[in-house]
């Protein structure tokens, strides 16, 4: 079980889309407009965890075929946020172009950290080891929460990053947007 929570932290703490959006939410915006990209995340983990969950064996025999198409839709939309990253000034009051809730939501659904994490971890620790449905699906509801919780230390990074040194904004702004990329193309490896 250590290995599992160990397993849990490295992979939701560590840069991915949802962190690097988050820490450049958080740049640009502050906590308060942040945060909607962060519940709607928090609101997609939720479900694909759930779904992870109850179609784990299904999806597990069939990933070899769905991964080309998900690496493709999560790459395009990851260069999308990277376009928004690098267009961006140090820091905008701009909310109309603030990552949101929706965009947080759908992000989870071709976001294949997100997609692969939840295979993951349903099928290799939480099916196996606890027996019913009900503390199951409490497990992948405690998934994207401890998700939500990660996501949100990157927004409250970002934010502080913000107000401590505003005029390097613009280049942490670039910094999150070359990162994005790098997702990006990695994915497509």
């Amino acid at each position: 079980m250590r290995e599992f929570f160990l397993y849990i932290i490295a992979t939701l703490i560590t840069p991915g889309p949802n962190t690097i959006i988050s820490f450049s939410n958080g740049l640009r915006y502050g906590v308060r407009k942040g945060i909607r990209f962060n519940l709607g995340a928090f609101s997609g983990f939720s479900f694909l965890m759930l779904f992870c969950l109850l179609c784990s064996r299904t999806i597990y025999r069939i990933i070899p075929h769905i991964r080309p198409v998900m690496s493709v839709l999560g790459a395009a939309y990851m260069l999308y946020q990277a376009y928004r990253c690098l267009k961006g000034s140090a820091i905008s009051a701009d909310a109309s172009s603030t990552a949101g809730f929706k965009e947080g939501f759908l992000l989870q659904f071709v976001n294949v950290k997100a997609i692969l994490f939840g295979i993951t971890a349903m099928s290799g620790y939480i099916v196996p080891m606890v027996p019913s449905l009900a503390l199951q699906c409490l497990f992948a509801i405690i998934l994207a929460l401890t998700a939500f919780l990660c996501a949100v230390l990157w927004l409250i990074a970002g934010a502080f990053t913000g107000r401590a040194a505003p005029l390097k904004g613009k280049y942490i702004n670039y910094i999150s947007g070359v990162l994005l990329i790098y997702c990006a193309f990695r994915l497509l490896q």
